[in-house]
Protein backbone atom coordinates (compact mmCIF):
# COMPACT_ATOMS: atom_id res chain seq x y z
CA UNK A 1 0.00 0.00 0.00
CA UNK A 2 2.55 2.31 1.29
CA UNK A 3 4.73 1.85 -2.27
CA UNK A 4 1.59 2.13 -4.21
CA UNK A 5 0.83 5.96 -2.20
CA UNK A 6 4.24 6.59 -3.16
CA UNK A 7 3.90 5.51 -6.95
CA UNK A 8 0.85 7.67 -7.28
CA UNK A 9 2.98 10.45 -5.62
CA UNK A 10 5.48 11.01 -8.34
CA UNK A 11 3.13 10.18 -10.49
CA UNK A 12 1.73 13.44 -9.84
CA UNK A 13 4.44 15.10 -9.83
CA UNK A 14 5.55 14.09 -12.99
CA UNK A 15 2.51 15.09 -14.44
CA UNK A 16 2.44 18.27 -12.81
CA UNK A 17 6.13 18.88 -14.38
CA UNK A 18 4.93 17.72 -18.01
CA UNK A 19 1.77 20.50 -17.36
CA UNK A 20 4.54 23.07 -16.55
CA UNK A 21 6.23 22.48 -19.50
CA UNK A 22 3.25 22.12 -22.00
CA UNK A 23 1.69 25.47 -20.71
CA UNK A 24 5.97 27.01 -21.51
CA UNK A 25 6.02 25.89 -24.72
CA UNK A 26 2.22 26.21 -26.10
CA UNK A 27 1.97 28.96 -28.81
CA UNK A 28 -0.59 30.73 -26.85
CA UNK A 29 -0.10 34.51 -26.98
CA UNK A 30 0.75 35.51 -23.23
CA UNK A 31 3.54 33.32 -23.40
CA UNK A 32 5.38 34.77 -26.22
CA UNK A 33 9.03 35.21 -25.97
CA UNK A 34 10.64 38.64 -24.38
CA UNK A 35 11.72 39.43 -27.85
CA UNK A 36 7.72 39.00 -28.71
CA UNK A 37 6.39 40.79 -26.09
CA UNK A 38 8.49 44.01 -26.59
CA UNK A 39 7.60 44.31 -30.25
CA UNK A 40 5.61 47.91 -30.33
CA UNK A 41 2.73 48.68 -32.11
CA UNK A 42 2.06 52.50 -32.73
CA UNK A 43 -1.46 54.20 -32.09
CA UNK A 44 -2.53 57.19 -33.86
CA UNK A 45 -4.86 59.53 -34.35
CA UNK A 46 -6.50 63.13 -34.80
CA UNK A 47 -7.82 66.07 -33.25
CA UNK A 48 -11.44 66.57 -34.76
CA UNK A 49 -12.07 70.09 -32.67
CA UNK A 50 -10.30 71.87 -29.70
CA UNK A 51 -10.87 74.15 -27.36
CA UNK A 52 -9.14 76.10 -24.87
CA UNK A 53 -8.68 73.64 -22.61
CA UNK A 54 -10.14 70.40 -24.23
CA UNK A 55 -9.96 68.07 -27.29
CA UNK A 56 -11.89 65.72 -28.87
CA UNK A 57 -10.02 63.19 -30.90
CA UNK A 58 -10.84 60.41 -33.35
CA UNK A 59 -9.43 57.31 -31.80
CA UNK A 60 -11.31 55.28 -28.53
CA UNK A 61 -11.19 52.09 -26.88
CA UNK A 62 -11.10 49.99 -29.99
CA UNK A 63 -7.94 51.77 -30.74
CA UNK A 64 -6.93 50.49 -27.31
CA UNK A 65 -7.26 53.64 -26.04
CA UNK A 66 -8.24 53.95 -21.82
CA UNK A 67 -9.32 56.70 -19.09
CA UNK A 68 -6.49 58.39 -17.54
CA UNK A 69 -4.07 57.78 -20.97
CA UNK A 70 -1.58 60.29 -21.98
CA UNK A 71 -0.65 60.82 -25.91
CA UNK A 72 1.77 62.91 -27.43
CA UNK A 73 0.70 65.66 -29.72
CA UNK A 74 2.76 66.79 -32.60
CA UNK A 75 1.52 69.66 -35.46
CA UNK A 76 2.60 69.78 -39.01
CA UNK A 77 4.43 72.84 -39.24
CA UNK A 78 6.53 73.64 -42.73
CA UNK A 79 5.96 70.44 -43.92
CA UNK A 80 7.46 67.99 -40.77
CA UNK A 81 5.74 67.58 -37.59
CA UNK A 82 6.92 69.03 -34.50
CA UNK A 83 6.30 67.98 -30.59
CA UNK A 84 3.84 70.09 -28.86
CA UNK A 85 3.19 68.41 -25.64
CA UNK A 86 0.88 65.66 -23.61
CA UNK A 87 -2.90 65.60 -24.15
CA UNK A 88 -4.49 63.50 -21.44
CA UNK A 89 -7.79 60.90 -21.82
CA UNK A 90 -10.80 61.65 -19.54
CA UNK A 91 -13.58 60.04 -21.60
CA UNK A 92 -13.59 57.58 -24.12
CA UNK A 93 -16.05 56.24 -26.77
CA UNK A 94 -15.39 53.21 -29.08
CA UNK A 95 -13.84 55.47 -31.72
CA UNK A 96 -13.48 58.97 -30.06
CA UNK A 97 -12.06 60.02 -27.04
CA UNK A 98 -12.15 63.63 -25.10
CA UNK A 99 -9.06 65.03 -23.49
CA UNK A 100 -7.83 67.85 -21.76
CA UNK A 101 -4.57 69.40 -21.91
CA UNK A 102 -2.25 72.42 -20.98
CA UNK A 103 -1.34 73.08 -24.15
CA UNK A 104 -3.54 74.73 -26.79
CA UNK A 105 -4.32 71.81 -29.41
CA UNK A 106 -5.81 72.67 -32.74
CA UNK A 107 -7.79 70.61 -35.34
CA UNK A 108 -5.40 68.27 -37.55
CA UNK A 109 -2.53 67.98 -34.92
CA UNK A 110 -1.31 63.99 -34.49
CA UNK A 111 -1.75 62.26 -31.27
CA UNK A 112 0.38 59.09 -30.62
CA UNK A 113 0.89 56.30 -28.05
CA UNK A 114 2.39 52.99 -28.22
CA UNK A 115 1.06 49.39 -27.36
CA UNK A 116 3.73 46.45 -26.83
CA UNK A 117 2.07 43.04 -28.14
CA UNK A 118 1.29 41.60 -24.69
CA UNK A 119 -0.93 44.40 -23.67
CA UNK A 120 -3.30 43.97 -26.90
CA UNK A 121 -6.24 41.15 -26.81
CA UNK A 122 -6.12 39.09 -30.19
CA UNK A 123 -9.11 40.28 -32.40
CA UNK A 124 -12.46 37.79 -31.04
CA UNK A 125 -11.29 38.68 -27.79
CA UNK A 126 -11.14 41.63 -28.34
CA UNK A 127 -14.42 42.76 -30.01
CA UNK A 128 -16.21 41.06 -27.43
CA UNK A 129 -14.76 43.51 -24.65
CA UNK A 130 -16.20 46.55 -26.92
CA UNK A 131 -19.43 44.80 -27.19
CA UNK A 132 -19.70 44.12 -23.85
CA UNK A 133 -18.34 47.92 -22.94
CA UNK A 134 -20.90 49.18 -25.71
CA UNK A 135 -24.07 47.25 -23.82
CA UNK A 136 -22.92 48.73 -20.55
CA UNK A 137 -23.27 52.27 -21.96
CA UNK A 138 -26.07 51.86 -23.63
CA UNK A 139 -28.39 51.47 -21.07
CA UNK A 140 -26.97 54.92 -19.92
CA UNK A 141 -27.81 56.34 -23.78
CA UNK A 142 -31.62 57.80 -25.18
CA UNK A 143 -30.32 57.52 -28.58
CA UNK A 144 -27.21 56.16 -30.68
CA UNK A 145 -26.39 57.17 -34.34
CA UNK A 146 -25.99 54.53 -37.22
CA UNK A 147 -22.85 56.06 -38.80
CA UNK A 148 -21.45 55.44 -35.13
CA UNK A 149 -22.26 52.25 -34.96
CA UNK A 150 -20.94 51.65 -38.55
CA UNK A 151 -17.62 53.78 -37.28
CA UNK A 152 -17.16 51.22 -34.82
CA UNK A 153 -18.18 48.08 -37.06
CA UNK A 154 -14.90 48.83 -39.63
CA UNK A 155 -12.59 49.70 -36.78
CA UNK A 156 -13.20 46.43 -35.03
CA UNK A 157 -13.09 44.73 -38.57
CA UNK A 158 -9.90 46.75 -38.94
CA UNK A 159 -8.49 45.17 -35.94
CA UNK A 160 -9.46 41.94 -36.37
CA UNK A 161 -7.67 41.73 -39.56
CA UNK A 162 -4.26 43.09 -38.80
CA UNK A 163 -3.99 41.38 -35.23
CA UNK A 164 -2.85 37.99 -36.74
CA UNK A 165 -0.06 39.92 -38.83
CA UNK A 166 1.18 41.65 -35.64
CA UNK A 167 1.52 38.52 -33.67
CA UNK A 168 3.05 36.45 -36.72
CA UNK A 169 5.15 39.32 -37.27
CA UNK A 170 9.26 39.29 -35.59
CA UNK A 171 9.69 42.82 -36.07
CA UNK A 172 10.41 46.01 -33.32
CA UNK A 173 7.86 47.83 -34.66
CA UNK A 174 5.14 45.23 -36.04
CA UNK A 175 2.86 47.81 -37.32
CA UNK A 176 0.25 50.86 -36.83
CA UNK A 177 -3.39 51.01 -35.48
CA UNK A 178 -4.24 54.43 -37.28
CA UNK A 179 -7.86 56.00 -36.85
CA UNK A 180 -9.99 56.15 -40.32
CA UNK A 181 -9.08 59.44 -41.21
CA UNK A 182 -5.73 58.35 -41.45
CA UNK A 183 -6.19 55.41 -42.54
CA UNK A 184 -8.01 56.86 -45.56
CA UNK A 185 -4.73 59.51 -46.12
CA UNK A 186 -1.46 59.74 -47.60
CA UNK A 187 0.71 61.20 -45.38
CA UNK A 188 3.85 60.42 -46.13
CA UNK A 189 5.31 63.02 -43.69
CA UNK A 190 3.94 61.00 -40.72
CA UNK A 191 6.15 57.55 -42.29
CA UNK A 192 8.67 59.93 -41.52
CA UNK A 193 7.75 60.76 -37.97
CA UNK A 194 7.20 57.19 -36.89
CA UNK A 195 10.74 56.30 -38.60
CA UNK A 196 12.39 59.22 -36.51
CA UNK A 197 10.74 58.11 -32.74
CA UNK A 198 11.79 54.42 -34.02
CA UNK A 199 15.10 56.06 -34.01
CA UNK A 200 14.28 57.91 -30.72
CA UNK A 201 12.96 55.27 -28.74
CA UNK A 202 16.01 53.18 -29.70
CA UNK A 203 18.26 55.83 -28.05
CA UNK A 204 16.09 56.40 -25.18
CA UNK A 205 16.45 53.20 -24.17
CA UNK A 206 20.13 53.83 -24.00
CA UNK A 207 19.58 56.29 -21.41
CA UNK A 208 18.98 59.87 -20.88
CA UNK A 209 21.67 62.99 -22.51
CA UNK A 210 20.90 61.63 -26.05
CA UNK A 211 17.20 62.72 -25.66
CA UNK A 212 18.03 65.37 -23.92
CA UNK A 213 19.91 67.00 -26.61
CA UNK A 214 16.82 67.21 -28.83
CA UNK A 215 15.23 69.85 -26.62
CA UNK A 216 12.65 69.93 -23.28
CA UNK A 217 9.32 69.37 -25.97
CA UNK A 218 11.00 65.82 -26.93
CA UNK A 219 12.33 64.68 -23.38
CA UNK A 220 8.33 65.23 -21.91
CA UNK A 221 6.63 63.31 -25.27
CA UNK A 222 9.55 60.45 -25.56
CA UNK A 223 7.95 58.28 -22.33
CA UNK A 224 4.50 58.31 -23.97
CA UNK A 225 6.11 56.66 -27.05
CA UNK A 226 8.71 54.25 -25.79
CA UNK A 227 6.62 51.43 -24.94
CA UNK A 228 7.40 49.21 -21.54
CA UNK A 229 10.44 47.82 -22.48
CA UNK A 230 12.62 50.79 -23.42
CA UNK A 231 10.90 52.75 -20.84
CA UNK A 232 12.43 49.44 -18.64
CA UNK A 233 16.11 49.90 -19.87
CA UNK A 234 16.19 53.65 -19.89
CA UNK A 235 15.43 53.63 -16.30
CA UNK A 236 18.12 50.97 -16.01
CA UNK A 237 20.24 52.64 -17.84
CA UNK A 238 19.73 56.06 -15.95
CA UNK A 239 19.83 54.53 -12.94
CA UNK A 240 23.43 52.81 -13.49
CA UNK A 241 24.80 56.54 -14.63
CA UNK A 242 23.33 57.67 -11.36
CA UNK A 243 25.46 55.35 -9.69
CA UNK A 244 28.67 55.72 -11.45
CA UNK A 245 28.46 52.49 -13.29
CA UNK A 246 29.14 53.67 -16.81
CA UNK A 247 31.32 51.26 -19.60
CA UNK A 248 33.99 53.45 -20.72
CA UNK A 249 33.19 54.41 -24.03
CA UNK A 250 29.82 56.09 -22.52
CA UNK A 251 30.42 60.32 -22.92
CA UNK A 252 28.45 61.96 -20.69
CA UNK A 253 27.62 65.35 -22.70
CA UNK A 254 25.53 68.41 -21.55
CA UNK A 255 22.41 68.86 -23.54
CA UNK A 256 22.46 72.62 -23.16
CA UNK A 257 26.12 72.96 -24.36
CA UNK A 258 26.21 70.78 -27.09
CA UNK A 259 22.69 72.52 -27.97
CA UNK A 260 24.42 75.91 -28.33
CA UNK A 261 26.97 74.47 -30.18
CA UNK A 262 24.56 72.73 -32.57
CA UNK A 263 22.49 76.05 -32.82
CA UNK A 264 25.85 78.51 -33.54
CA UNK A 265 26.90 76.27 -36.43
CA UNK A 266 23.31 75.70 -37.75
CA UNK A 267 22.32 79.21 -37.42
CA UNK A 268 20.57 79.15 -40.83
CA UNK A 269 18.35 76.05 -40.24
CA UNK A 270 15.15 76.06 -38.41
CA UNK A 271 14.68 75.59 -34.78
CA UNK A 272 13.27 71.48 -35.41
CA UNK A 273 16.46 70.99 -37.76
CA UNK A 274 18.81 72.27 -35.35
CA UNK A 275 17.27 69.82 -32.69
CA UNK A 276 17.56 66.55 -34.44
CA UNK A 277 20.62 67.37 -35.55
CA UNK A 278 21.79 68.00 -31.73
CA UNK A 279 20.13 64.59 -31.20
CA UNK A 280 21.92 63.19 -33.96
CA UNK A 281 25.57 64.50 -32.79
CA UNK A 282 24.77 63.38 -29.48
CA UNK A 283 23.99 59.60 -30.67
CA UNK A 284 27.58 59.29 -32.35
CA UNK A 285 30.00 61.11 -29.87
CA UNK A 286 30.20 57.69 -27.51
CA UNK A 287 31.14 55.81 -30.69
CA UNK A 288 34.52 54.85 -31.53
CA UNK A 289 34.74 54.95 -35.50
CA UNK A 290 36.90 56.91 -38.18
CA UNK A 291 33.47 56.37 -40.38
CA UNK A 292 31.91 59.30 -38.65
CA UNK A 293 30.40 61.02 -41.64
CA UNK A 294 28.84 57.98 -42.72
CA UNK A 295 27.41 57.19 -39.56
CA UNK A 296 25.76 60.57 -39.40
CA UNK A 297 24.32 60.28 -42.42
CA UNK A 298 22.59 56.99 -41.50
CA UNK A 299 21.45 58.34 -38.83
CA UNK A 300 19.60 61.28 -40.39
CA UNK A 301 18.53 59.35 -43.31
CA UNK A 302 15.86 57.60 -40.19
CA UNK A 303 14.85 60.85 -39.45
CA UNK A 304 12.25 63.57 -41.02
CA UNK A 305 15.22 65.73 -42.46
CA UNK A 306 16.85 62.71 -44.51
CA UNK A 307 17.77 66.01 -47.24
CA UNK A 308 20.01 67.81 -44.92
CA UNK A 309 22.29 63.98 -45.19
CA UNK A 310 23.11 65.28 -48.53
CA UNK A 311 24.78 67.97 -47.49
CA UNK A 312 28.45 67.45 -47.55
CA UNK A 313 28.97 71.14 -45.36
CA UNK A 314 26.33 69.73 -43.21
CA UNK A 315 28.04 66.46 -42.41
CA UNK A 316 31.59 67.73 -42.47
CA UNK A 317 30.32 70.70 -39.51
CA UNK A 318 28.73 67.93 -37.65
CA UNK A 319 31.79 65.81 -37.47
CA UNK A 320 33.66 68.51 -36.06
CA UNK A 321 31.03 68.95 -33.71
CA UNK A 322 31.31 64.89 -32.39
CA UNK A 323 35.31 65.02 -33.08
CA UNK A 324 34.90 68.32 -30.62
CA UNK A 325 33.21 66.20 -27.85
CA UNK A 326 34.68 62.87 -28.21
CA UNK A 327 37.99 64.62 -27.76
CA UNK A 328 37.10 66.90 -24.29
CA UNK A 329 35.73 63.70 -22.81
Amino acid sequence: MLVFLLWTFRMRILLLSVAVCASNLSPGFANSNTEERSSILYVVGRVTSATEMSCLIDIGSVQTITSQNQLAVFRLIDGYYKPIGRVTVVRTEATTSHCTHRIRTQRDDIVMTVRELSQLRPGARHREHIVKRKIVKARHQTSSTTIHHVRTAHALSDYEKQFPKWERSRSAVVGQLLSATLKDSDDNQLERLTSQVNLMRRLYQQGAQTIDAAGELWTSVMPLLAGQTAAAGHALRVKDQHDGDIPPNAVKVAAAELRDHVFERFYHLEREQQNILALVVASQISKSTRNNQTLLKTTIDQTQFAALGEDEQVLEDMERLVLYFRDST
